[in-house]
Parts: C-alpha cells; sequence; structure tokens
C-alpha cells in the first residue's frame, strides 16, 4: 500500500511540475480514488505547496458547495487569526455553485501572491457521486473550455473522470490518469515490495506473505509453498511467534491442498505452539480443526475428540461459531484404533 501510494504521488507531483496541463482527470473505482486522495494528503504534509483535498460526498453542486464554504470559511477565519492571510483577500460570496468554487479557488491561490513557484493544487475527487450527470456538469463548468485555470497562475486541478473519458474531452488543458488498483495491479507491486532491497525487512516480508496468500488462494500451490518456507524461515530467528505461526499454518494448508498429508499434518502442529505463544488464537482454532479433520480420517478417533474438544473451547471464547461442539460429540464413545 505505501508503494502504491507513493507512486500516486510521485505522479501527482509530476503533474504539479509540468507545464502543459492544468486539469488531471483521474478515473477509477472508489478503493483507487480513496487512495489518490491518501496520496495528496501525503504531498500535502510534505510539500511547501498549497493543497487543498474535497473527498465528500456529491449529491448535487450546491449541496458540495455548502459543505467546501463551511470548511474553508472556518480555515479563512484561523488564517487570519494568526495574521497569515496578506490584505485584500477575502473569501468570495456564497452564490451559484460554479461561481463560489471559482471564487475560492482564486482565494486558495492569492494566499501566496508572491511565491514564486508554489502552486496551489485543487482536487474534486468525491469518492461517491450519486448523479455522475451533474457531478460532470458541474466540474466542466468550473473549468469550462475558454475559462480554464490560466485565469489563475500556478493553479492545477484534479478531478474525478469517468470510463468513457467525457470529462477530459470537455475540459481543455487536460490530462487523464487510470489508476490501476484491479488484482493484478496489486500483485505486480507486491512482488516490487518482495525484491526492493531498499525496503525494511519487515515490509518486505508483509508483502510476501500477501503474496503466499494469494497464491494459496488460487491453487498456485508450488508457489505458495516455496513463498511461506521462505517466512517460516525468517521468522524462526525473529522473536515474535505469531508470524511464524501464520507462515507455518500457511505451509500446512498449502500442502493439505497439494496432497502432501504427511507434511501438512506436521507444519500445522508446528503452527500451534508459536500460535499459543503469539495470541494469534485463530491460527490456533484453524490449526486444531484442521489436525482433528486429518485424524478423523485416519481414525485416530482419541486424538481427534481431544482436538475437536479444544476447537470448540477456543471457538466460544472468541465469540466465533464452530461445528467444533458437534464433531467433539460424535467423537465421544468411539474407541482409539
Amino acid at each position: 500500500m505505501r508503494r502504491w501510494i507513493q507512486e500516486i504521488a510521485d505522479d501527482l507531483m509530476g503533474f504539479v511540475r509540468q507545464r502543459k496541463a492544468h486539469v488531471l482527470v483521474i478515473v477509477g473505482g472508489a478503493v483507487e480514488l480513496a487512495v489518490t486522495a491518501m496520496a495528496l494528503r501525503k504531498i500535502d504534509a510534505s510539500s511547501a505547496d498549497l493543497v487543498f483535498t474535497w473527498t465528500h460526498d456529491f449529491v448535487s453542486a450546491r449541496a458540495w458547495v455548502d459543505v467546501l464554504r463551511e470548511h474553508l470559511g472556518a480555515q479563512h477565519r484561523a488564517l487570519m487569526a494568526e495574521g497569515l492571510v496578506p490584505p485584500g483577500v477575502t473569501p468570495p460570496e456564497a452564490g451559484d455553485p460554479v461561481g463560489e468554487v471559482r471564487g475560492w479557488m482564486a482565494y486558495a491561490r492569492a494566499l501566496r501572491p508572491d511565491a514564486e513557484g508554489t502552486v496551489v493544487l485543487w482536487s474534486m475527487l468525491p469518492v461517491a457521486v450519486t448523479d455522475a450527470r451533474a457531478y460532470r456538469e458541474f466540474v466542466t463548468a468550473v473549468l469550462a473550455r475558454g475559462e480554464n485555470l490560466r485565469l489563475w497562475r500556478g493553479l492545477r486541478a484534479v478531478v474525478r473522470g469517468d470510463p468513457r473519458g467525457e470529462i477530459a474531452a470537455e475540459i481543455a488543458g487536460s490530462m487523464q490518469r487510470v489508476v490501476d488498483g484491479s488484482p493484478a495491479a496489486m500483485e505486480a507491486m507486491l512482488a516490487r515490495d518482495v525484491d526492493d532491497d531498499t525496503l525494511p525487512l519487515a515490509e518486505r516480508l508483509t508483502a510476501l506473505t500477501v503474496l503466499a496468500g494469494v497464491d494459496l488462494a488460487r491453487g498456485d500451490l508450488a508457489m505458495a509453498i516455496d513463498a511461506y518456507g521462505v517466512l517460516e524461515k525468517y521468522h524462526s530467528c525473529s522473536a515474535d511467534p505469531a508470524p511464524l505461526a501464520i507462515a507455518r499454518a500457511g505451509l500446512a494448508e498449502a500442502c493439505l491442498r497439494a496432497g502432501r498429508w504427511i507434511d501438512a499434518r506436521r507444519w500445522y502442529e508446528a503452527a500451534m505452539a508459536p500460535a499459543e505463544a503469539g495470541g494469534a488464537w485463530p491460527v490456533v482454532l484453524s490449526s486444531a480443526t484442521r489436525l482433528a479433520e486429518m485424524a478423523g480420517r485416519d481414525q485416530r478417533h482419541s486424538e481427534a475428540s481431544t482436538l475437536w474438544e479444544g476447537a470448540a473451547r477456543i471457538a466460544r471464547a472468541l465469540g466465533l461459531p464452530s461445528e467444533a461442539d458437534h464433531h467433539a460429540q460424535a467423537s465421544m464413545g468411539q474407541g482409539s484404533p
């Protein structure tokens, strides 16, 4: 996630520094837009430029601008109290939504009138849009042809686009970016994290853990076994038992699905102690359940009954639904082989 946010932030900064386009149109779903907003805030925290990020839901232009006015009005009063508003700079009067937003954008630019090279980054990225047509008409009117951001030197805008590219087509001086949050893109990003020796080891191991889970879920068992094997070796040398338990349980599950029953049982058993020591009770529960199933299949009824009873106690303690009680009762009375 950190790499994804940083890559988007780098792309946004590239847009800020270039001089050909004044508007960046972002196309993506709710997750992609939320991550873009996080990247904008990252720029705000690390740059001397002014960043205004608006992500509240869009129901209508009037309602959206009312929220914007409330926040910016409060910010203006705070800046006035600190003496940070240049002489003669005042907020716009309330009026029609399009004109008022343009007024607020001009106000934002006027906060740094003498700062050569300073860019004001103004984003309108509602994560949820109730009326897509109204949003498109509003945004394109604010940034209309012939009235674009060249009216305000050093101002850049970021807006939410549409898959058909209609908003980008209607705004002069715009460029479009598609933020790719697809599973394939995320997997490629995680793979880069794993191979990036400039990242802290903990981040690389976290990325490898996610990739191992992805491999396991889609049935790429050889890859999952290799990944969990690497994780098991690293975590066996650490002082934190919980990640070791997760690695061993993942290795066990991959072996079980691959038909390697002996290896699966060995790794599930090996996962129990670090899971208990690290308080990873869901891992204890899943491992005990798998071991009970395997014992029952092998006709080791006494062992299966003990494991089911333990799993039932853990499930009750965690407040989780479980069939362990049923299995424990079914195992009662069956003699050991």
